[in-house]
Order: structure tokens, then sequence, then C-alpha cells
């Protein structure tokens, strides 16, 4: 069964974090100018959501941290943005950065992108 991030990773993101979705669109053109439009699949508006943890110890950098790596990219887990009710299905398949923000924290930048796996 897959990993719930809110129930594993207690500390929200950042204030300031970034929601992105584009819709996925075959377009055909014509050579009078006109343009045919289709929507590409089912589900063609996956969301993506840029997350920083800022100058948080490293106990909960280093565990963000393996919990994604546990899930290898590709694996999706279940995560509710802060101020959402909504559960969605993501992967962290573009990686993460650490910075060294002092001796005792870290802040922690990543991706989570919606998938839609059965």
């Amino acid at each position: 069964m897959p990993s719930n991030f809110n129930t594993s990773i207690t500390h929200t993101p950042s204030i300031g974090f970034s929601k992105n979705t584009k819709t996925n669109v075959t377009r055909v053109a014509f050579g009078d100018g006109y343009e045919q439009r289709v929507v590409a699949g089912i589900n063609n508006m996956p969301a993506t959501w840029r997350l920083t943890w800022k100058d948080q110890p490293i106990s909960v950098t280093t565990a963000i941290e393996n919990f994604i790596k546990a899930t290898g990219g590709k694996d999706y887990f279940y995560w509710t943005p802060p101020g959402e009710t909504t559960q969605y299905k993501v992967i962290c398949s573009e990686g993460w950065d650490i910075e060294y923000s002092s001796s005792i924290s870290r802040t922690l930048t990543t991706t989570f992108t919606q998938v839609f796996d059965p």
C-alpha cells in the first residue's frame, strides 16, 4: 500500500510554495488560420507543487529525504497540500535540493507531481 506523506512527515512546507497546472492538449493548425484542439488523455491536467522546507532541523530534512528516497522516484504516495482537503497521488521523480543553512538546520526543496495511477 502506498505511503501517506502527511502522516509520515508532520512538518508542512514553508509558506510561499507554488502549484502549477498544465493542460495536455493536442493542436492541429490548418493553413487558413483555423486550429482544432482536443484534450490528450483522460487526465489531462496534472498539477505540480514546488515545495520548500526552509531552515528546518536536520532531523526534519533527513526524514523528508528518507521518505522520498524510499519511493525511488517512481512509486506514488498520497499527499494533501496545506490548506486543502483533497488528497493527491504524487511522485517525486525530479530529485531534491538541500541547502546547508547552518550547522543545525537545512533547507530542502523538491517538486511533487500528480499522477493518475489506478
